[in-house]
């Protein structure tokens, strides 16, 4: 009839730990964190453009950047509060990684490298937000829809200033 402390302290502690571990977040949380993540990852690297951009429009893009993500994020930083999800206050790794190589470069192959980024990141962040705006009627879905136009916004400049640069190159328009 007698159990051991240690058992019981072991038994009290998977208990305890249960909840916590078979957590999971909430779909609406992981997409907001990732969001946000993306987001600080844009104004970094657009606040890096807008200074050590060789090409005046990829400079002038970079500083788009900024001023848009940073809106974007005070408005999800919103949505997360109304919908009880708290935002990481930095980077992804993958993000940072982002961040790290692209700052490391300068000139041309910066812009180059930056706007090939910028177009397969707002790509993906498009097909990523129209799937979260279908999912239902959260605050995160709303922000997620009403983000969406300035993302498509973002990628059809982007692409301009990649095909401008590549006709100024003697490239395929």
């Amino acid at each position: 009839m007698r159990t051991p402390i240690p058992m019981r302290a072991l038994l009290l502690a998977t208990i305890v730990a249960l909840p916590a571990a078979g957590r999971a977040e909430t779909p609406d949380a992981e997409f907001a964190a990732q969001a946000a993540s993306g987001s600080m990852m844009e104004v970094e690297l657009g606040r890096y453009a807008a200074e050590n951009a060789a090409d005046p429009d990829v400079k002038t893009f970079g500083e788009r950047m900024v001023r848009d993500h940073t809106e974007a994020s005070e408005k999800l930083r919103e949505a997360a509060g109304e919908a009880g999800i708290s935002l990481p206050q930095e980077m992804q790794p993958e993000h940072r990684k982002h961040v790290e190589q692209l700052t490391s470069l300068q000139g041309e192959e910066f812009d180059a490298r930056y706007l090939s980024l910028m177009i397969q990141d707002h790509g993906d962040e498009i097909a990523e937000f129209t799937a979260q705006a279908r999912a239902g009627e959260s605050p995160i879905d709303r922000w997620a829809e009403s983000t969406l136009p300035v993302l498509q916004r973002h990628l059809e400049h982007a692409q301009e200033i990649e095909q401008e640069r590549r006709a100024d190159a003697g490239g395929t328009p």
